[in-house]
């Protein structure tokens, strides 16, 4: 499917390896390898379900797909859709979904969405005749009518063309995981989200974050089109998904998805800063938005604003919405990236304690006035979730970065921080507190390595890096750059400079802080188990590598990498391992891997074992017009009593939350107990889906919270179910004015 790697030069197509169903049509098996997709009617003809079927197979080893009347049938989506209220139309196809139209029989696979266009760009196998591909090498090798003659390719369907064909996503037999199994395995490296702040503001940082984010796209452009990667197809030359999201006061604007880098280069080139009312932004509605649309993504924010209440303007964000998009990054296996220009207040609680008791009463008093009815002062006492305390919170919990970053220093820290983070998996990853010298184990596999020390609020410190053999790098040293930005240290490592060994990274100074250290390399970790789970549960651990590696095992750690508990994994294929570990003690943990010749992976997200517990069951496939209960528990797992504040929010107003307690008290081992209902409406369609969310959060410790989801999804009327109040009314009146006729006809005949 790569022209580079020498696949359709002249009529013929890559070999899809042996599959029995590719046989011909008369059951009879070609030969191997099976030459899909060749012209002349040779083969299968690369027709395009079997090409669609092909990626699903290779991904998860699917050996079934339905017929297009199943298709049809099964929980599919329309790709375009009206806004039933707002009358807006919009994409609900995403990269990664198999779409498909039955009056034609055709199969495609989404690669790409222009959301401001409403079309996407989908691969396809597709006649040559219809003129698709008029340009292509294959038009020149027609054979009779042409008919027979395919091509895989990419095709951009229009908003007219999504209407008028009637293009559905089909969800399948796998609840509609399609995406992510296309996304996570078929290309191996992160999915990357741009969320960026274009409000008239960020006129200056909106340039300095643009040019970073394509130098950097570049380099990984050139890497891919490298000689070495015409020949080779590990991780470090594995495209990924690009998505480009935007965002002012209110809801944010969807612009791209794609795995072209040039496509994403032209969306960031047109980017510009204007309008925007007032000071906060709509930044964690944003993030929370992007978890929705990519699973596994290295998320990047960029904004010069503190963030407002669900995209409400001149409001700020509080505890519960901070632990909301928590969760959401989480839940998503994201890791978010804060790259954060200045924000616009209130300012952090924290700053008030270094100012005179005057000025800090002033300051006060102006952030009481600014934001008069709004709890956030009176619950985070200490903590401003709205802005930079949010952001890193957010940020360090999901294993990113967080960086305040000088307006003088804005474009080289950027690409610095991206660079750092794009590279392909994670060395080493410590929270430290004061002077301390940490290890950074290189093996053999890595060509890049990024380090980089970042610091909190109020710390003081210096990192120094020194080779396997002791020497001091600096910005001097050959194939070596560092930078120093708002207290934060960056080290870029390059190739020429690179040795194996253990390199040292040795910490001065005072106060706290985050060290990393990622590798751009052909065998990164996958970590795939839990994330959170509460005491006295087990913990499902789970990770993949590219590539077998001698005496590796796997422990938690704690978050300073000191040991916390050596794991026992499983394998059976020396690639992919799991297992269990009962968690008896509350903490936060990461996982970390070692082999032999070097190797360390780790994962950077933190692995919480809470004391508090929310409980909700599986959603439903709901009828519209029916109803569900659901019950939920809140389970206090502590020593002590505590009092939480109880959210629940229905992202579609399906369920009834008018008599919930705001608050719940739980003594030690307590459990509060509640039956929520949901009803879907008449007029919903079928895939709509409500996100019913309850949180509780300890008011003694906003960072003791828990948070759990289900969905209310509406199913397709099924052409043999019962039918309603109004469908029988009709059927008895046509049985009665049948009968009547019946009774007339007869008494004519006498």
């Amino acid at each position: 499917m790569k022209p580079s790697f020498g696949c359709g030069d002249n009529c013929d197509y890559c070999t899809a390896g042996k599959y029995d169903f590719y046989d011909k049509e008369d059951g009879t098996p070609l030969s191997s390898p099976v030459e899909y997709g060749k012209a002349g009617g040779v083969g299968r003809g690369g027709q395009c379900k079997y090409f669609a079927h092909l990626i699903l197979h290779r991904a998860i080893g699917m050996e079934e797909i339905e017929s297009y009347d199943d298709m049809a049938k099964s929980q599919s989506i329309p790709a375009i859709k009206k806004d039933k209220i707002t009358g807006i139309t919009s994409v609900q196809a995403q990269p990664g979904d198999i779409i498909f139209r039955t009056d034609y029989d055709h199969t495609a696979v989404v690669v790409e969405v222009d959301y401001s266009k409403k079309s996407v760009m989908v691969i396809e196998s597709n006649m040559t005749f219809n003129g698709y591909y008029p340009d292509d090498v294959a038009w020149s090798c027609k054979s009779g009518s042409g008919e027979s003659n395919e091509i895989i390719g990419t095709r951009t369907l229009s908003e007219s063309v999504l209407k008028s064909e009637s293009y559905k996503i089909w969800t399948g037999k796998e609840d509609g995981a399609y995406r992510d199994y296309y996304n996570s395995y078929y290309y191996a490296s992160k999915p990357i989200v741009f969320i960026i702040d274009d409000t008239g503001s960020m006129s200056t940082n909106i340039i300095y974050a643009k040019n970073a984010a394509i130098r950097i796209m570049n380099e990984e452009k050139a890497r891919i089109e490298s000689e070495y990667c015409k020949t080779h197809c590990d991780a470090s030359c594995s495209e990924r998904l690009y998505t480009l999201i935007t965002f002012k006061d209110g809801t944010e604007e969807i612009d791209r998805q794609t795995y072209d880098i040039d496509h994403m280069i032209d969306s960031l080139n047109g980017l510009y800063a204007s309008g925007g009312a007032g000071c906060p932004e709509s930044s964690l509605t944003a993030i929370r938005n992007a978890c929705k649309l990519v699973r596994n993504a290295d998320i990047y924010l960029m904004t010069d604003a503190s963030s407002n209440s669900y995209g409400v303007d001149e409001t700020y964000a509080d505890m519960k919405e901070v632990n909301e998009t928590k969760n959401a990054v989480l839940t998503s296996r994201g890791t978010l990236h804060s790259i954060i220009y200045s924000d616009c207040g209130p300012a952090p609680m924290s700053s008030l304690l270094s100012k005179s008791a005057s000025a800090a009463y002033d300051d006060m008093q102006s952030q009481c006035n600014k934001v008069a009815s709004s709890a956030i002062i009176a619950k985070a006492a200490l903590f401003d979730p709205a802005g930079l305390d949010g952001y890193s919170l957010l940020s360090f919990a999901s294993g990113g970065l967080f960086f305040n970053i000088p307006s003088n220093q804005t474009e080289t820290a950027t690409e610095m921080i991206m660079k750092q983070s794009f590279s392909e998996s994670t060395i080493a990853f410590y929270d430290g507190d004061g002077a301390k010298s940490y290890s950074i184990p290189v093996d053999g596999s890595v060509s890049v390595l990024q380090l980089a020390l970042n610091v909190t609020l109020g710390s003081s410190v210096l990192v120094e890096l020194k080779n396997p053999s002791g020497a001091t790098v600096t910005d001097a040293t050959d194939g070596v750059s560092v930078l120093t930005s708002g207290g934060n240290v960056f080290y870029s490592v390059e190739e020429d400079a690179l040795v194996d060994g253990n390199w040292t990274a040795s910490v001065t100074g005072s106060g706290t802080y985050r060290i990393s250290a990622t590798a751009l390399t052909s065998n990164p970790m996958t970590y795939s188990g839990d994330t959170s789970v509460p005491v006295g549960s087990s913990l499902n651990l789970s990770a993949g590598l590219i590539f077998p590696v001698p005496g590796v095992s796997f422990e938690l750690v704690n978050l300073d990498g000191t040991l916390a508990l050596d794991t026992s994994l499983t394998t059976v294929d020396g690639l992919n391992y799991s297992g269990t570990s009962l968690m008896d003690t509350i903490g936060s943990f990461r996982f970390k891997a070692t082999g032999e010749g070097n190797f360390q992976r780790m994962n950077p997200a933190t692995i919480t074992i809470g004391s508090l517990d929310v409980i909700v069951p599986e959603g439903m496939n709901l009828l519209k017009g029916t109803s569900a209960s659901y019950p939920c528990e809140v389970r206090n797992l502590g020593t002590v009593e505590d009092t939480y504040d109880f959210f629940v929010t229905s992202s579609l107003g399906w369920a009834a939350t008018a008599s919930i307690p705001p608050q719940i008290t739980l003594p030690a081992g307590g459990v509060f107990k509640i039956n929520l209902p949901v009803t879907v409406p008449v007029d919903a369609e079928a895939g709509d889906a409500d996100t019913l969310s309850v949180q509780a959060i300890s008011q003694a410790n906003s960072l003791i919270y828990d948070i759990d989801e289900l969905q209310t999804v509406v199913k397709l009327q099924s052409s043999a179910s019962i039918p309603t109040m109004t469908e029988w009314g009709m059927i008895i009146f046509m049985l009665l004015v049948g009968s009547v006729s019946f009774y007339f006809i007869k008494k004519q005949q006498r």
